[in-house]
């Protein structure tokens, strides 16, 4: 496909065929067994390869298939308990937390000074805790089934260099957070096949620069299939409403990959609904606010008004 160069789409005997490549792993999807069976068959002439049957894992993932409800559950059970049991020594003395970070937690950065007044045990801590590999370990999993650690994940990455203990105690509560829920995964059902976007966006709350952290996730029927949360690489905000701007910007490049891809796979996205709750933000991308409040944003930042208009 032009809009993945790493899935390949082909029709044989009148069914679709999808193939999807990473690395040295083929996952293979149609409706008729007996042409996998035959692309497989066609692959073992050219190439030694190992036929792992239905799936069931895949890059660390779970998939379990309910055949008769049609229903995917896809989990990262597994992972998560290795994870934790590499870092043991490490997750301090609770194991469960009941959100992934403490509301309204503001983390600040780590300098030279920070450490004068710490005592020899916290000094311990800061110097020896593995603080990049939990985080890409976590990092992992929110990419692949955990949208819920999005934002807690965003936020303690940017501490890799020189994390703080609060950003170390923040990492615990999260590495907490996700071994109290290792059951959790996503759930894809079969039904209607419509893609629709949520974003929301808050206002200045990066301590070093004001900007403002977007979340965004977007469904295909009811099923999640794309997550984020960011901060936009763009002049810090002026208000709310040029907040969840930037937020919807980004979204919408976002949605449009998906779109092509979608189109291209004949799974038609005419016109998709992106959910925003800010009246202003929605007047600025209808063209319905003052010039005069709205003449400072950076034209690449009206993409959005351009595909509303398109719809």
């Amino acid at each position: 496909t032009i809009s993945d160069p790493c899935l390949f789409q082909t029709e044989v005997d009148g069914k679709k065929v999808l193939i999807r490549i990473y690395v040295d792993d083929i996952l293979i999807a149609c409706s008729d067994h007996n042409i996998i069976q035959r692309f497989k068959d066609k692959l073992k002439e050219t190439y030694k390869i190992k036929d792992m049957g239905q799936l069931d894992w895949y890059l660390g993932m779970r998939f379990l298939r309910d055949f008769n409800s049609n229903v995917i559950t896809l989990n990262q059970t597994k992972y998560i308990e290795d994870t934790v049991s590499k870092y043991t020594n490490w997750i301090g003395k609770r194991t469960h937390r009941d959100i992934p970070m403490q509301a309204n937690l503001v983390l600040q950065k780590y300098t030279e000074a920070y450490r004068d007044n710490l005592t020899e045990k916290q000094l311990y801590l800061l110097d020896n805790f593995p603080y990049r590999q939990i985080i890409g370990c976590l990092l992992y999993i929110s990419i692949w089934t955990r949208p819920d650690i999005s934002f807690a994940i965003g936020k303690l990455c940017k501490f890799n260099k020189h994390p703080t203990l609060e950003a170390i105690y923040a990492t615990q509560w999260l590495l907490q957070y996700i071994h109290g829920t290792k059951h959790l995964g996503l759930v894809f059902e079969k039904g209607n096949l419509i893609l629709t976007v949520y974003v929301d966006s808050s206002f200045g709350d990066c301590v070093e620069d004001r900007r403002s952290t977007a979340g965004m996730i977007q469904y295909l029927g009811y099923s999640p299939i794309q997550w984020d949360s960011f901060v936009a690489n763009t002049t810090v905000p002026l208000s709310v409403a040029e907040a969840e701007y930037v937020g919807a910007h980004e979204a919408g490049k976002m949605t449009m990959s998906n779109r092509n891809l979608l189109n291209e796979l004949e799974f038609r996205q005419d016109n998709i609904t992106l959910y925003e709750d800010n009246k202003a933000c929605i007047a600025i991308a209808f063209q319905e606010a003052s010039k005069r409040a709205t003449k400072h944003i950076e034209i690449q930042l009206h993409y959005i008004r351009d595909l509303v208009k398109r719809q």
